[in-house]
C-alpha cells in the first residue's frame, strides 16, 4: 500500500478521462470529446477496414481542431 489509502484502480480512473485523444501527424496530442470519439468509432465501424490516410481525412471533419478552453477545476 505504500502508505496511500487508495486502491490500484482509483488513480487510473482519475487519469484515464484526462488523456482521451489522438496523436496528429506531427506527434502532437489532441484531446477530443466523447462525441468526437464516438463519431470516429462510428466511421470506422461503418467503413470496416480503413487506411490511416482515410482515417486522417475523415478526422478533419469529425474532430474539431479549434482550441477550446476547458474548466481546469
Amino acid at each position: 500500500m505504500f502508505g496511500f489509502s487508495v486502491t490500484v484502480t482509483q488513480p487510473a480512473a482519475r487519469v484515464h478521462p484526462i488523456y482521451r485523444g489522438v496523436i496528429d501527424d506531427r506527434g502532437k496530442f489532441i484531446s477530443i470529446s466523447l462525441e468526437e470519439l464516438s463519431a470516429v468509432a462510428r466511421f470506422i465501424q461503418q467503413r470496416g477496414r480503413i487506411s490511416i490516410a482515410e482515417l486522417a481525412q475523415a478526422s478533419n471533419s469529425l474532430i474539431n481542431l479549434t482550441p477550446v478552453l476547458r474548466n481546469q477545476a
